[in-house]
């Protein structure tokens, strides 16, 4: 992702590819920070602030992404001629 972040590799890239690249690349990069705080949740029963803390970031992210999500589709739905 880094590479693709200046001007001749994202111009060879094209948008479509850009787009799809970082997307997927920010994606891994959620699941892999999930996976940690699940694991560091676990490990520590529940009791260390900083991974429930961390957690709530999480879910609150990922219902915020859902949303977003379900408003455009909303939106693309209503946009459709009938």
């Amino acid at each position: 992702m880094l590479a693709t972040s200046f001007d001749s590799p994202a111009a060879r890239l094209g948008p479509r590819g850009w787009r799809l690249l970082h997307k997927a690349g920010i994606y891994w990069l959620a699941i892999a920070f999930s996976a940690t705080v699940i694991s560091g949740l676990h490990e520590s029963g529940g009791d260390a602030p900083v991974y429930v803390l961390l957690a709530a970031l999480l879910i609150t992210a990922l219902a915020l992404r859902i949303a977003a999500f379900v408003k455009l589709r909303r939106r693309a739905i209503q946009s459709q001629p009938i």
